[in-house]
């Protein structure tokens, strides 16, 4: 017992404050126990039969040795995430309500474990308080703690973050269980996603900005760790190289280079008006950032360039850097991997770069002048704590289902191409044809103009719409030119197996499927087609989990 009162004693901040953040996250994103899902990757990779259940070891086991994805091309190796929708479905028998309850759980993990981090890093406790509070409900990651493989950033905080407290706990203690439990959860990140390859780095940036007095200790820290560190490397190498070498996709250094040539001069400062400016907050924007977009992006930055002028002698800049640094080193992948598409939940990791910088920049050297005018400094807090939770409640619900979803993406992105794709869909399956073939129209007259990389997916879908108007032959048509875009993808065999069952023509739809395997010998969604050969075409748009 007085252990119990001594260790409640010590830690009666960090106590109450997860309370807080608990009462505090439940309150805006509890409700979304009740939703469903989006048709948005969450049908893809979230949902389990519960025949999967009979063997969950078997299951847990082959979920180590699969890509996130069905596809055989698939380039994502995320066991972590599967892990946990897997989970999910074992505990609550399938209840899709569960992962959402599961998400606003690991969010509440990952804002308090950024306040501990804040802390081991040596900022003021209220400060780092208040500042994590507005992480928790910032709008800009609604999409993180409720649409729900948005969790794959959430498990991503966490492990980060874990791994960054562990090492700065081993560097003050210089115990080598502070140093394995560094590289455990440094690996238990890379299975989640990644970008966990830019830990390392974040952890020498530590050593040069924050570290003080490296002595003799620390050195010998550092090495132990790094021997951990690499064998966690390694062994993340090998078991992913075995598993993606049935066919992992290859990113084209000529579309890196384009991408990072936009993304860093267009959609780094776009993000960072999404940060302080949250009136443009895209669903999914698939858009093109205005010259205007970047304006309104960097006006922030040019106001922290103002404050750091004027508190220039207060200022530490080297823990300043480390926040520019970690913001442009996590939004790094986004930036060079898919141009013109930026979700908002790939700000969840970069955005803690900029509450350091925001610590130092602003609050550290205005502390003094803060603390005299308590009132008015907490009551603006509290405002812009209730707006944020305000607005993020209200965001919330455009995650509430498929149609809530795609729907407000359309209005607001009204020539996105992946919009206009899923609404064609969805109101294929609710029998509204006119809409349907409405969005499918959108979507092709946009496809002619830029050949996008959802040209194959506008096709089939287009192929769908005709179906349910009973022009097969057209519908036909599309399937075929579809293929000869686009031999190797898998949906358009599923598809084309689907029509030829429609029409009775057993023969064919087995030969189509035949033929698939023969140029994709091990594609598992394929091969699940001939198992389950159900007649429901259920193409969709595969996007990486972020």
């Amino acid at each position: 017992m007085k252990k119990l009162n001594s260790f409640i004693n010590k830690h009666k901040f960090e106590l109450i404050s997860f309370c807080i953040i608990f009462i505090l996250v439940f309150a805006v994103f509890g409700h979304t126990s009740k939703f469903g899902l989006t048709n948005f990757d969450d049908v893809t990779i979230a949902t389990y039969k519960i025949s999967d259940f009979d063997a969950p070891l078997l299951k847990i086991k082959q979920i180590f040795a699969e890509p996130v994805y069905e596809t055989v091309n698939s380039m994502y190796y995320r066991p972590v995430l599967t892990l946990s929708f897997y989970l999910d479905a074992l505990i609550s028998g399938g209840d899709t309500g569960f992962n959402h309850y599961t998400n606003t759980l690991l969010h509440v993990s990952a804002v308090f474990l950024l306040l501990l981090f804040l802390l081991k890093l040596g900022y003021s406790k209220i400060p780092s308080l208040l500042l994590t509070l507005l992480f928790a409900v910032h709008p800009a990651l609604v999409s993180a703690a409720v649409w729900i493989p948005g969790r794959n950033d959430t498990l991503f905080a966490i492990f980060t973050l874990l791994s960054l407290i562990f090492f700065v706990q081993s560097i003050n203690s210089s115990k080598t269980s502070y140093c394995f439990f560094t590289a455990l959860s440094f690996l238990a990140a890379f299975f989640v996603k990644e970008t966990a390859a830019i830990i390392p780095v974040i952890f020498i940036l530590y050593l040069f900005l924050y570290n003080k007095q490296p002595g003799a200790l620390t050195v010998k820290t550092v090495k132990t760790t790094a021997i951990f560190i690499a064998a966690a490397f390694v062994f993340y190498l090998v078991v992913r190289t075995a598993v993606l070498s049935q066919g992992a996709g290859e990113f084209k250094i000529s579309s890196i280079l384009s991408n990072l040539y936009y993304g860093f001069f267009k959609a780094s400062a776009w993000y960072f008006g999404i940060v302080f400016l949250t009136e443009k907050i895209y669903l999914f924007p698939e858009i093109n950032i205005s010259f205007y977009d970047i304006l309104k992006g960097l006006m922030p930055a040019f106001i922290l360039c103002v404050f750091a002028y004027i508190f220039r002698k207060k200022i530490n800049f080297k823990h300043t850097a480390f926040g520019l640094l970690w913001y442009f080193l996590f939004l790094l992948p986004t930036l060079i991997i898919r141009g013109g598409i930026y979700l908002n939940h790939r700000l969840y990791i970069p955005i803690i770069g900029i509450i350091i910088i925001l610590l130092e920049l602003v609050i550290i050297p205005a502390l003094p002048k803060l603390n005299k005018h308590k009132t008015a400094v907490f009551s603006l807090c509290a405002l812009l704590l209730l707006s944020f939770s305000v607005i993020s409640y209200k965001s919330s619900f455009y995650y509430r289902d498929r149609a809530s979803f795609w729907i407000n993406s359309y209005e607001q992105n009204p020539l996105s191409e992946t919009t206009n794709i899923s609404l064609a869909r969805y109101y294929t399956r609710e029998g509204d044809i006119g809409k349907a073939e409405y969005h499918i129209t959108k979507a092709l007259e946009t496809d002619k103009q830029k050949r996008h990389h959802n040209h194959t997916a506008i096709l089939v879908e287009a192929a769908n719409v005709l179906m349910a108007k009973n022009e097969a032959d057209k519908a036909h048509e599309y399937l075929m030119q579809a293929k000869n875009d686009d031999s190797l993808n898998e949906h358009v065999y599923t598809s084309l197996y689907d029509y030829y069952n429609a029409k009775n023509e057993k023969e064919n739809a087995d030969a189509v499927i035949a033929e698939g395997l023969a140029l994709i010998p091990k594609s598992k969604l394929l091969r699940n087609k001939i198992k389950t050969g159900n007649n429901t075409n259920d193409y969709r748009i595969i996007m990486e989990v972020k």
